[in-house]
């Protein structure tokens, strides 16, 4: 794939027994938007968490850059511009929405969140950091909201939100774990709305688990679809939604 900006090759997990993940291999094209699709126990989470270093793999490797960081840590990769969320967004529910955004992400990752709230350490005065916060608000359409509780959004304005502390750090990989689970339908459209700009005006490369494809294939530039821990089809969405290999695999993991 030209101007590929992450590279998984021939990866295995196992998990005792289960064989999590199979020869695995995938290439994810710079500020494009590419999906991981997959009936449930596909091995896409957890292809997701050896991407963003949670869980190593046992066999092959993972590229960014062309640099290997198989064995790199979360925060090491952090440190690259790689950055994990997870399916509930971690977020101070006291701390109004623009305090959540001006927490660092690398704190998440490296020291006691909680030491850092309770001791005000990540209280900027910087103005150009809490301009460039409220850009990033305005950005998700939540600026309305910036001396808002975190409490008072609802589940998807709450992933807007972890989403708008991750831009914070500026990264250029983002890697996301179901971000519509749980998301009415017209802010399922919105999230997808969002991450296509932050694409487009910040150049944000996005690799997504999702299982909303009805809503998630229409925003998607690549997909790649597995089954029992493989790749089983790869393309635009047009095409892999259409491929037999993939329906077989969505209607026989009903059944």
């Amino acid at each position: 794939m030209e101007g590929t900006v992450l590279r998984v090759n021939s990866v295995s997990k196992r998990f005792g027994g289960l064989v999590a993940l199979d020869n695995v291999s995938l290439e994810v094209g710079r500020s494009t938007i590419t999906l991981l699709i997959g009936p449930n126990g596909s091995g896409k989470t957890t292809l997701i968490n050896v991407v963003g270093g949670v869980l190593k793999p046992d066999t092959g490797a993972i590229y960014y850059e062309d640099k290997d960081i198989t064995y790199m840590s979360p925060a090491e990769r952090f440190r690259l511009g790689i950055v994990r969320t997870f399916q509930t967004p971690q977020l101070f529910s006291s701390l109004s929405v623009l305090e959540n955004v001006l927490i660092p992400s690398k704190y998440f990752l490296e020291e006691n969140v909680l030491d850092i709230v309770l001791s005000n350490r990540w209280v900027t005065k910087d103005r150009e950091q809490v301009q460039r916060a409220l850009e990033i608000l305005s950005l998700l359409r939540l600026d309305h909201l910036w001396d808002a509780p975190a409490s008072s959004l609802s589940g998807g304005q709450m992933k807007l939100l972890e989403l708008g502390r991750i831009l914070m750090s500026e990264p250029r990989v983002v890697l996301l774990d179901e971000p519509l689970a749980g998301v009415n339908p017209a802010l399922a459209r919105e999230i997808m709305k969002r991450l296509r700009e932050i694409r487009d005006e910040l150049g944000v490369t996005f690799l997504i688990v999702e299982h909303r494809l009805d809503l998630a294939s229409s925003y998607a530039d690549y997909v790649y679809a597995m089954h029992r821990g493989s790749v089983i089809s790869r393309g635009t969405p047009d095409v892999v939604l259409k491929d037999p290999l993939v329906l077989e695999a969505y209607i026989g993991s009903s059944r």
